[in-house]
């Protein structure tokens, strides 16, 4: 295996995409400084499962970068996405061919158009019939922990979570990540609304909900009681983001 060949090739890649460093590895969930070191050249054995990752936001099969063949039938590009639906309304995440629904998210005849405790910034609901698909690779999900069956995509309305989830971002929820941890963001339903925020335990068993753009939504907080009286129940965590810029 010659790593330079690989470096190359990505940085090829990158070039026709307009990427930086940076940006792969926030796109593939891998650390910048081992990006970093493979395109130096300094990773002599770069672990496969990274390659992969690097591979398929790339949107070229991993052997393409191994051996410059591109012939993988496993390998989906995220750029292959399907967003397909209208209004804004986002379906669940695929695993390849396999369709995978996240449990108790509804259609909602609501949410065309809905409007909240934030007004225009809001995440809306799948309706039934609208099925666009949000391609990964297998291997990426594994790697990352996720099983398809445990996942969603929604998209970002509005400018609460701004600049880290701009408006029209994609992002991913694993809903076998229910536990909160302070700092972490997560998906959630409030009172039939579906919102993604930032999350912190309170004593007493209640949370704090905070935007990123903390200077146009303040924080929220919520006790024990007040969680069940609103119907605010956590989805999952989010674990991919994607925006256009």
């Amino acid at each position: 295996m010659e790593i330079v060949v690989i470096a190359e090739r990505i940085k090829a890649l990158l070039l026709q995409k307009g990427w930086k460093p940076a940006e792969l590895a926030r796109r593939a969930l891998v650390p910048q400084p081992t990006i970093h070191r493979i395109l130096k050249g300094e990773s002599r054995n770069p672990r496969r499962e990274n390659i992969e990752a690097i591979a398929h936001v790339l949107g070229c099969p991993a052997e393409f970068l191994w051996s410059g063949n591109k012939d993988d039938s496993e390998s989906e590009s995220i750029a292959d996405k399907e967003f397909e639906a209208k209004g804004g309304l986002m379906g669940p995440v695929y695993e390849l061919e396999d369709s995978a629904c996240l449990d108790g998210v509804k259609s909602s005849s609501a949410s065309q158009g809905i409007t909240g405790r934030e007004g225009p910034c809001s995440i809306l609901l799948a309706h039934d019939g609208v099925r666009p698909r949000l391609k990964f690779g297998r291997s990426t999900l594994r790697h990352h922990g996720v099983e398809a069956t445990k996942a969603v995509a929604v998209e970002v309305r509005g400018n609460s979570m701004d600049p880290l989830l701009p408006d029209g971002s994609i992002v991913a929820v694993n809903a076998a990540e229910k536990s909160v941890i302070d700092g972490k963001i997560y998906a959630l339903t409030h009172d039939g609304l579906l919102r993604v925020k930032t999350l912190y335990r309170l004593p007493g068993g209640g949370l704090r909900l905070r935007s990123f753009n903390r200077e146009e939504h303040s924080d929220e907080e919520y006790t024990a009681s007040e969680l069940k009286d609103q119907e605010l129940d956590i989805l999952g965590r989010v674990f991919w983001s994607a925006a256009f810029r």
